[in-house]
């Protein structure tokens, strides 16, 4: 394997604006394609560590098609420690939004229309993945980890939403939603008894997981649409989005393209399904992530990507805004607690294009990918060094 590890380390002499004024000696670890034939690395990145492990990163690359991970050693190294092309598991390319999932304790899955126009499951441990046909041709919405379940959302068609729920076979739901008509999920999120839904109109729905499952069938017949919980309305995703459970609260990040400049941040109730405070315009955002960063307990917040931004005068250099969140009150800190990006950078960098919070020695560190480059962040002003040394 080729490890190639660039080590930045800011000092107080320089002045480099981008970074907010970090702290002295700030470390920032970036790690390029270990593979020479990977020529569009970390499309998507996500938090694949196990129990024992210093850290681990999950990277999906687009061309080819390849899954690997990185190895985050304790004292800040990294390491290519796994990688498998997608073509073994009838992928030859990636739409621009593949369904790339963990359940932040080393299990994995990709959701992806495959060679043969069906839609393809691949899921596992990190380093042992499988692979199985799903019974549609839509293009993926979403994807969840739901405890041991992996929830599906396929992309309605025929004025009607397609969901699946996985376990160890291919599980057929016809999702409702109140309005009646076909929902167009793109994002999902589980505390592992409900499940929430965000539509691309804004619509922001719950299920109760055991009624989803019990309630699907391997047919492709119609059957009796599963009945929601609760609902409410928040900025339109039409371009994408997130959805993270945080405590009784919900956060949502409606995504912009690179041309629009919608973005949006809302925060839901989800014990009376309401919006709640007002929300936050995040114009540019590409990517989110929650996370509580630093060591423990950490300090809640989140990771927005903002992939095409103009940083000084170069275009598309990227940058990532860290939030602060107050989970007792379920509110975002509209203004960044912290901004980030890379001095000197060229153009089309599209730093930010992935970001995730990623367990590294017992802490929560934050992790942003950009055009074939993966940044390791083992502190930033809000949080200490992570790093042994």
């Amino acid at each position: 394997m080729k490890t190639l590890a660039i080590v930045i380390v800011l000092t107080a002499g320089c002045s480099w604006s981008q970074f907010s004024d970090l702290s002295n000696q700030t470390p920032l670890h970036g790690q390029g394609a270990p593979d020479s034939d990977q020529s569009d690395y970390a499309v998507g990145i996500v938090n694949v560590a196990a129990p024992g492990s210093p850290g681990e990163l999950a990277v999906l690359s687009g061309s080819p098609p390849n899954y690997s991970t990185l190895g985050l050693q304790a004292d800040g190294a990294t390491n290519e420690t796994f990688s498998e092309g997608l073509g073994d598991f009838s992928l030859n390319a990636l739409s621009s939004h593949p369904a790339f999932v963990s359940d932040d304790a080393g299990d994995v899955a990709i959701v992806e229309i495959g060679v043969d126009k069906g839609l393809v499951l691949i899921a596992g441990t990190a380093d042992k993945l499988s692979d199985q046909g799903l019974a549609t041709t839509e293009p993926v919405g979403a994807a969840t980890f739901a405890g041991s379940t992996i929830v599906v959302a396929a992309a309605p068609s025929s004025g009607k939403p397609n969901g699946f729920v996985i376990s160890t076979t291919a599980l057929n739901c016809d999702l409702a939603e109140p309005s009646g008509s076909a929902m167009d999920i793109v994002a999902l999120a589980s505390d592992g008894s409900d499940v929430y839904a965000y539509g691309r109109d804004g619509l922001v729905v719950s299920y109760d997981l055991s009624a989803l499952t019990s309630g699907c069938t391997t047919s492709e017949t119609p059957m009796t649409p599963v009945p929601t919980k609760g609902s409410t309305t928040i900025a339109a995703a039409q371009n994408g989005g997130y959805l993270a459970l945080v405590g009784t609260f919900a956060i949502a990040v409606a995504f912009d393209s690179a041309s629009s400049t919608t973005g949006m941040v809302s925060v839901i109730d989800v014990t009376t399904m309401t919006a709640v405070g007002t929300p936050i315009a995040a114009a540019g955002a590409q990517s989110a992530a929650f996370g509580s960063f630093g060591p423990s307990p950490g300090m809640p917040a989140l990771a927005l990507g903002f992939p095409t931004r103009t940083v000084g005068t170069t275009t598309d250099v990227g940058e990532v805004e860290l939030h602060l969140v107050d989970t007792a009150a379920g509110s975002v800190d509209p203004d960044a607690g912290d901004m980030l990006s890379i001095p000197q950078a060229g153009g089309d960098l599209l730093f930010g294009r992935g970001v995730a919070a990623v367990t590294f020695n017992g802490a929560t560190i934050l992790v942003a990918a950009a055009n074939n480059e993966v940044y390791t962040y083992y502190a930033t002003s809000l949080y200490s060094d992570t790093r042994q040394q």
